[in-house]
């Protein structure tokens, strides 16, 4: 499931067998030339990787970019081959109320994966599985000009990108996932968390379903009174928990410290994940993960 975060599944590293996503990934650039500029601050105190309950105001967008570069270690999956993976993930979020918005999330992956006393090496690049959901915040309680407390209902649509594994032959289904998301912003500190569930509809290998789960805490740098008439721009530290459990077994858990420069209609904002704890039965373990995005707001 790739709501919210900068890779679709937490491990896993698609292989690609066809262009699924191409028409996605075209209607998702196609709105957003067609959109505005000038929302300001649309996605303040969003995380790098997790889940938050704010949204783009009515009719406009957050486009959110993020190119990210993991290394996997090899094990019997992948014939001991190491894997070198840089994925460009692209999220589009529109709202089409005040507090209901559509979501697109359309990863594009390239693997690497270097010989082995069992196998050559070999490379590829193709789409990976493609997220539409729906986020709806049902509750907002506002306890200052820019201090909130909110939350939010998420349900949507994993869709095949026309991939597969490197390990497992046997394509993803169209796999639904609904969950929550509660955001808390007061003064320079802010906070999210958000559990994902996500069916198995296809059955065995890599497509098994499992829990999501985020954790944040965002930390206002400077300025340090938000809102301040010399004030255009603000820094955050980001320290996010990135887990995920499957059906299967499989259970990962990563640390992801970060940073984030955030300006009145774009941010900048860049992590680390470093691997807590992984026991994973059928691909290969995450050794270390980072990524640099740019969020516009239109």
């Amino acid at each position: 499931m790739t709501v919210g975060r900068s890779d679709d599944r937490l491990g896993s590293a698609p292989k690609p067998k066809g262009a699924g996503g191409l028409v996605a990934a075209l209607l998702a650039v196609a709105i957003a030339l067609m959109a505005p500029i000038g929302t300001p601050r649309a996605a303040a105190q969003t995380p790098v990787y997790g889940l938050g309950a704010m949204q783009p105001s009515t009719g406009h967008f957050y486009v959110h970019t993020m190119v990210n570069y993991r290394q996997f270690d090899g094990d019997d999956s992948t014939l001991d081959r190491d894997v070198r993976q840089v994925s460009i993930v692209t999220q589009v979020a529109y709202a089409l109320l005040s507090n209901v918005s559509v979501n697109l999330d359309i990863p594009v992956v390239f693997n690497h994966l270097s010989a082995s006393a069992q196998a050559t090496g070999d490379s590829a690049a193709g789409f990976g599985d493609i997220d539409l959901s729906i986020k709806w915040r049902v509750w907002q309680h506002d306890t200052g000009p820019t201090d909130t407390m909110r939350f939010a209902l998420i349900g949507g649509l994993q869709m095949p990108g026309g991939t597969t594994t490197y390990w497992d032959s046997t394509e993803e289904g169209w796999n639904p996932f609904f969950g929550g998301v509660f955001s808390i912003v007061q003064g320079r500190h802010g906070g999210n968390a958000s559990l994902l569930w996500e069916f198995d509809t296809a059955g065995g290998g890599n497509a098994d379903g499992g829990l999501q789960y985020d954790l944040s805490y965002l930390y206002r740098l400077a300025p340090a009174v938000y809102g301040e008439a010399t004030s255009h721009a603000a820094w955050y530290f980001v320290a996010e928990i990135n887990g995920l459990y499957e059906t299967n077994g499989n259970d990962q858990l990563f640390l992801a410290p970060g940073i984030m420069y955030e300006a009145t209609w774009w941010t900048l904002d860049a992590g680390v994940m470093i691997p807590v704890y992984q026991d994973l039965k059928d691909r290969p373990e995450t050794e270390i993960a980072f990524g640099v995005g740019l969020r516009l707001s239109f």
